[in-house]
C-alpha cells in the first residue's frame, strides 16, 4: 500500500508539473501572438496620430515640450489626484463610507495621476506606442464608472467579495475591449462611445432609482437639485471634452488664437473637470 501511495503521488506530481508547463507554454504563445499583433497595429494604424498634422497647436519639433499648452495642461490631472487623495484622507464625510466605496475614489484619483504622465509623454515624445497607451488608458476611466454604478446597485447584499469580483470583471472587460479597436473603422471612437453610452444609461437609472426610494421613504415629490447638479455638470464637461477635441482644427481655421490655445488644449479642462 505504501509503495502504491508513493507511486500514485509521484505520478500525480509529475502530471501536475507537466500540466503546469503546458499552461505556461500556451500562455507564453498567446502573449507573443498578442504582442506581435499589437506591434503590427501600432506600425500600420493611421488612427494613432503623431506629428504636427494631428494637432492645431503650433508645433515646434526642436523644443522638448513640442506643444507647450497641450503639455502643461496635464498638471490639471495631477491636481485632480491631489484633491481627491487629500479629501479622502482628511474629510470627515468619507470616514463612514464602506472600504469598497473609498477604493473607488482612490482608484479614480490614481488613474488621473497616471494619465497625466501618459498624455504628457505622448505630447512630448510623439511615439505611436504612447499614442496607443493614451487611448487604452482612457477606456478604464469610463469602465470604472460603469463598475461603480453596478457595485452601488449590489450594495444592499453586503457581500464585499462578490462586489469586488464583479468590479474586477467589468474593469477587465473594459481594458480588454481595446483589442477590438484594430478590427473596426474608427475603432477607438466606437469603443469609447459604447463606454460613454453605458455609463450615461447607468447614471440615469441610478438617479431614477435613488429618487424613487427617497420619495418612498420621505413621502415627498419633485426632483432634488443638489443631487442632479453634479450629474449635469459632468455631462456638460463631457460634451466639452469630446466637442472641443473634434473641433480642434476647425477652431484654428477660424482664429489664430486657437493655434496656441487650441481645441485639444481646452478639451483637457472638460476632461479632468468631469
Amino acid at each position: 500500500c505504501f509503495v502504491h501511495i508513493c507511486t500514485h503521488n509521484r505520478a500525480t506530481i509529475e502530471a501536475n508539473n507537466f500540466a503546469g508547463k503546458e499552461r505556461r507554454h500556451r500562455s507564453a504563445l498567446k502573449t507573443t501572438l498578442m504582442t506581435s499583433w499589437l506591434l503590427r497595429y501600432i506600425n500600420e494604424s493611421e488612427e494613432l496620430g503623431v506629428g504636427a498634422e494631428h494637432y492645431a497647436e503650433h508645433y515646434d519639433e526642436l523644443s522638448f515640450l513640442k506643444m507647450p499648452f497641450n503639455a502643461i495642461v496635464n498638471i490639471g490631472y495631477i491636481l485632480v489626484f491631489v484633491y481627491w487623495i487629500h479629501r479622502i484622507s482628511y474629510n470627515c464625510e468619507f470616514q463612514n463610507l464602506p472600504k469598497i466605496e473609498k477604493r473607488f475614489f482612490i482608484m479614480m484619483a490614481i488613474m488621473a495621476g497616471i494619465y497625466a504622465f501618459v498624455q504628457f509623454a505622448r505630447i512630448t515624445m510623439q511615439h505611436k506606442l504612447l499614442a496607443m497607451l493614451d487611448q487604452w488608458v482612457t477606456l478604464p476611466f469610463f469602465g470604472l464608472v460603469i463598475a461603480w454604478f453596478v457595485s452601488l446597485r449590489n450594495s444592499n447584499r453586503r457581500d464585499d467579495i462578490r462586489r469586488a469580483r464583479l468590479v474586477a470583471f467589468i474593469t477587465s472587460v473594459s481594458v480588454l475591449s481595446y483589442l477590438a479597436v484594430p478590427f473596426l473603422a474608427n475603432g477607438f471612437d466606437r469603443v469609447l462611445c459604447v463606454h460613454i453610452i453605458i455609463a450615461f444609461a447607468l447614471a440615469m437609472e441610478f438617479i431614477y432609482v435613488f429618487h424613487k426610494d427617497l420619495h418612498r421613504k420621505s413621502g415627498g415629490t419633485g426632483f432634488h437639485r443638489e443631487f442632479l447638479e453634479p450629474f449635469v455638470k459632468a455631462i456638460i464637461c463631457l460634451c466639452a471634452f469630446v466637442g472641443l477635441k473634434l473641433l480642434d482644427h476647425w477652431l484654428a481655421s477660424q482664429s489664430s488664437i486657437f493655434r496656441y490655445c487650441s481645441g485639444h488644449f481646452l478639451s483637457n479642462f472638460g476632461d479632468f473637470l468631469q
